[in-house]
């Protein structure tokens, strides 16, 4: 596992997928899943849509303020 700093805020951490080998961004602040921009999270999230992912699907891609990365969320937008 290797860190580096993201936008002077907490260490994003990157390990490997024990599946793919693929390398994976885990926000330390919140310990979840971490894509560098908006459009990875959305390719990301059609990748598990597309291929039957069992259990909770996520629906949306939102901010990091703690990383300045992008999450995945299966919690609908509220409007205010």
């Amino acid at each position: 596992m290797t860190a580096e700093p993201a936008n002077d805020g907490p260490v994003i951490v990157y390990s490997r997928n024990q599946h793919s080998g693929a390398s994976v961004m885990i926000c330390v602040a919140t310990g979840k899943r971490c894509y560098v921009t908006h459009g990875d999270a959305e390719r990301f999230m059609a990748h598990l849509i597309l291929h039957g992912r069992s259990g909770r699907v996520p629906c949306r891609a939102y901010p990091c303020d703690r990383c300045g990365g992008w999450h995945l969320t299966s919690r609908p937008q509220r409007y205010r």
